[in-house]
């Protein structure tokens, strides 16, 4: 068998019908799950703005900044629908593949956020299921079951060349697009605020990053988030230098009404 199942699970205790059956109850815990992080994402995006206006790194171009925010998202999401580039910041979507062969149900699901992946991982309700030849297998699988999973896999596969999302039953637990127009109370902004140590950061590591581009480095996203994980010594520098700069009493009514410093010793 050449095809590698990396990803392969199978699903504890259901048949197909049973488990189509509970698909409600559990893409509810999904999708609460995805419109927490897709507002995340706009208060976050939104903060962010405001805190490079504040210092004097952009002008503001719209006073409603959680307005533009959520513009940026699903902006984001679309182009990851148009070109199936991953983009895993505002990606929610979520779809399992299931296979059904001999009273039991295979899956294989595709999901790119790394949150939604995690809180798949912590369901009681599979267990993993993965084939491949082109190493050993687990430890904890005997001959005889890793033998049993190339079988199923070999079964349910077929030798064809189509892949395996074109061969079983899919599931769409989260829409690819979900999010892109969620509604933040102006009471909950506050719940998704980062610390000042994020804010500072986030801002430190923007700066970083356009110097980097501005001397002809091209970073692809992937990079970005592992340099922002492991931030040089200057840029962390910089971060603690810009703590004591920002507005620590922000509320939803300042992203929404933003001007600049310049534009508001004008104004009073």
């Amino acid at each position: 068998m050449s095809t590698k199942i990396y990803n392969g699970h199978e699903i504890v205790g259901h048949t197909l019908e049973s488990f189509l059956a509970a698909v409600q109850a559990w893409r509810a815990l999904f999708e609460r799950k995805a419109s927490d992080l897709a507002r995340a994402f706009v208060v976050q995006h939104a903060v962010r703005s405001f805190d490079k206006i504040q210092l004097g790194l952009k002008q503001p171009t719209k006073p409603d900044l959680l307005f533009t925010a959520q513009m940026a998202l699903l902006d984001r999401q679309t182009e990851v629908i148009a070109t199936k580039k991953r983009d895993t910041a505002v990606d929610f979507g979520m779809t399992v593949v299931l296979f059904p062969i001999n009273s039991r149900l295979l899956a294989i699901p595709f999901i790119e956020n790394r949150e939604l992946a995690e809180l798949w991982r912590k369901q009681a309700w599979w267990r993993e299921f993965g084939y491949w030849n082109n190493t050993d297998r687990p430890d904890n699988v005997s001959d005889s079951q890793w033998d049993e999973r190339e079988a199923l896999w070999e079964k349910v596969l077929g030798p064809d060349c189509r892949s395996p999302a074109e061969k079983g039953y899919s599931v769409t637990v989260v829409a690819e697009h979900f999010g892109g127009m969620c509604h933040i109370p102006d009471e909950s902004v506050t719940t998704y605020l980062p610390s000042l140590e994020q804010r500072a950061k986030a801002i430190a590591f923007e700066v970083y990053l356009d110097k980097r581009q501005k001397a002809g480095e091209d970073i692809p996203q992937e990079l970005s988030e592992l340099v922002y994980l492991s931030l040089s010594d200057d840029v962390a520098t910089v971060a603690s230098q810009l703590v004591e700069q920002l507005d620590p009493n922000l509320t939803a009514a300042m992203l929404k009404r933003v001007e600049s410093k310049e534009s508001a010793r004008k104004s009073s």
